[in-house]
């Protein structure tokens, strides 16, 4: 599922676009190694409520941690590992500010627009691993968080009027991004 929406207010625009699922299990293969205490290597932090002593069982579902070959995959193959799989995502945020006319023609320019877009934003899931949309293995890692800013420039005012005269000359954009 996805959604999006624009929001403009004079010369300020903010799109947001979100996208999700809802009511899937995932089986989260990785959680053979980083959910039963066998592991060497960092646990999810899930793990730290294990099962300790009679006096402190932790929360009843992840077992005492051990270190033994015979533990990896013991539990292979069972619903021990399925994970609700629901999520929202805020794909894309795009804020603009395009400046207005009289500012414009003082600095003799035309199409003078600022951008920030912010890409995969954030993640609400309870999914243990690292994305809801990626591989069960848990060998995968979170999709990045793209940030870029632009500026956008038409060619000077005097291009547009030589344009109107001449219409084979066409109008450049410029784009800055960092």
């Amino acid at each position: 599922m996805g959604v999006g929406n624009r929001f403009s207010y004079r010369n300020l625009s903010l799109s947001i676009s979100l996208n999700g699922s809802y009511g899937n299990q995932i089986y989260f293969q990785g959680g053979e190694i980083n959910l039963n205490g066998a592991a060497v290597q960092n646990q999810l932090a899930t793990i730290a409520d294990r099962w300790r002593s009679l006096e402190n069982p932790g929360a009843g579902f992840y077992s005492r941690a051990i270190r033994n070959d015979y533990a990896f995959g013991i539990s292979a193959g069972t619903t021990r590992y399925l994970f609700d799989g629901s999520y929202i995502r805020i794909r894309d945020v795009n804020l603009s500010y395009t400046f207005p006319a009289l500012i414009q023609h003082k600095w003799k320019l035309q199409g003078l627009s600022v951008y920030a877009d912010i890409t995969n934003l954030y993640t609400f899931t309870k999914y243990p691993s690292y994305d809801p949309e990626g591989s069960t293995s848990g060998i995968i890692w979170p999709k990045a968080v793209s940030i870029c800013f632009r500026t956008q420039i038409q060619e000077p005012i005097r291009l547009a009027c030589a344009q109107a005269s001449n219409p084979s000359i066409e109008k450049r954009y410029y784009s800055l991004s960092l």
